[in-house]
Formats: C-alpha cells, sequence, structure tokens
C-alpha cells in the first residue's frame, strides 16, 4: 500500500495574563516534509476580562504576538537568532531553510 504517514504533535496550556485573564493556547507541531514541520499557534481568551473584548479585535492583537512568537522560534531552530541581534528585521514573514 502506497501512502504517507503524517505526524503531528501539540501541547495545549492555560495562560494567566493580568489584569485580562486567562487564555487557551495550542501549539500544533506538524510535519511538512523530511526534517521539516510547521509550528502554528491558536489562542483566545477563555476566563476574565478579556473576553468581553470582541474575539475580532482580541485576535489582532493576539495575532500579531503570536507571529512574533513564530518568527523567534524560526529562528532558533535554524541557527539564525543571533542575526535577529544585528538590527531591525526586513518586513516580510519569516523565512524558512527547511520548508
Amino acid at each position: 500500500m502506497a501512502g504517507r504517514i503524517q505526524y503531528s504533535f501539540g501541547l495545549i496550556l492555560q495562560a494567566k495574563g493580568w489584569p485580562l485573564g486567562e487564555a487557551r493556547v495550542e501549539l500544533r507541531i506538524t510535519e511538512s516534509g523530511p526534517g521539516a514541520c510547521e509550528v502554528s499557534i491558536v489562542e483566545d481568551a477563555v476566563k476574565g476580562p478579556g473576553t468581553v473584548v470582541p474575539r475580532r479585535v482580541r485576535q489582532g492583537a493576539i495575532s500579531v504576538r503570536n507571529h512574533e512568537a513564530l518568527r523567534r522560534l524560526a529562528l532558533i531552530a535554524e541557527g539564525r537568532h543571533k542575526e535577529d541581534l544585528n538590527g531591525p528585521r526586513a518586513a516580510g514573514p519569516p523565512r524558512s531553510r527547511h520548508g
């Protein structure tokens, strides 16, 4: 039988962020090719005053922070984290040599 098995892993956290309450944070790690993976973050407020803010507004702020977290993670994973210390980065999404 021919085919491809795709492995997926994850981690679910309950983050406490005073004064806005708590958030559910899910890290998803999925194989994207030989020796490569894709990491994503899904996050939203689940408790406290942060839940009163409209979801669309919350997600705008959350997505900026999570994009930066993934960019920094990519730099570390690719061994390029010291490059980031040399000054501001060029605009655009993180580059990846591994897919």
